[in-house]
């Protein structure tokens, strides 16, 4: 077929021609066979691509299909030549081949630019996790309450560092007056203790902490992590005079764990 008449074919089905145009058309159809099962096999494309469901083939097409495969291995088995024939099928199934083609791309397509439910869900994990990080935050420097900086140090489970929150988790440990939000900020930095800041800022504190709780808190720590150079301030606790029995028996203990 003539590639002009496939085009007209086509502006005909999608309702595009003028009322001469369809007229010559339509007497073409009736009277050129191959131009009319053209037309058919258009015609049922266009539907299919229209439908928003699932394609499913014909089953007689399905039939025809493998009879026609079948007598085309048993002629090139008869061919004495030796040489190899190409297998040619007829228009309708060349149509039903297309019609997969286009199927798969169209319902591919949807499936890769739809938001699905993991997308949204994925969305709102994150605007949580945003908005838990400004409330962490704004706990922790909260000067008025020193149970809500309690409550932000204990809730900050986050699984990667944020160095906002890291860097004012460790001036809380300095700086803050209530010993339990010191505490408290010691046992969330030490799920961070790989990082260099982290550790350099627990390595800090031995020096200047002072209550027991705490520095038996730090102490342990650095046990727990193996960090031999915490040796040298742990022997500096020892030879305190001031400090608490208690802490330069730990410190002593941790000395002797740690060379």
């Amino acid at each position: 077929m003539e590639d002009k008449h496939k085009s007209l074919l086509i502006e005909y089905i999608a309702g595009n021609l003028d009322n001469e145009q369809m007229a010559d058309l339509e007497r073409l159809l009736a009277e050129d066979p191959e131009i009319l099962r053209e037309y058919e096999a258009l015609k049922k494309l266009t539907a299919l691509m229209a439908e928003d469901v699932e394609l499913e083939p014909d089953s007689t097409l399905r039939e025809d299909f493998l009879l026609e495969i079948e007598r085309e291995l048993d002629e090139i088995e008869s061919n004495s030549t030796g040489q190899v024939k190409t297998i040619r099928f007829p228009l309708p199934w060349k149509i039903a081949a297309s019609v997969a083609v286009i199927a798969i791309s169209f319902f591919a397509g949807k499936w890769v630019w739809q938001p699905d439910e993991d997308q949204v869900g994925l969305a709102g994990l994150k605007e949580e996790i945003r908005l838990n990080r400004e409330l962490v935050l704004s706990s922790l420097r909260d000067e008025h309450s020193a149970s809500r900086r309690l409550n932000g140090a204990v809730s900050y489970t986050a699984g990667s560092p944020d160095m906002e929150i890291i860097n004012t988790l460790i001036h809380v440990m300095n700086e803050d007056d209530n010993v339990n939000v010191r505490l408290a900020a010691v046992q969330a930095l030490a799920r961070f203790a790989e990082q260099p800041v982290v550790t350099a800022a627990l390595l800090s504190a031995l020096q200047v902490q002072s209550e027991a709780v705490v520095q038996i808190s730090l102490i342990n720590l650095m046990v727990d992590l193996h960090e031999k150079r915490a040796v040298g301030e742990l022997q500096k606790i020892i030879d305190n005079d001031t400090a608490l029995q208690v802490v330069r028996d730990e410190a002593h203990m941790a000395v002797f764990k740690l060379i």
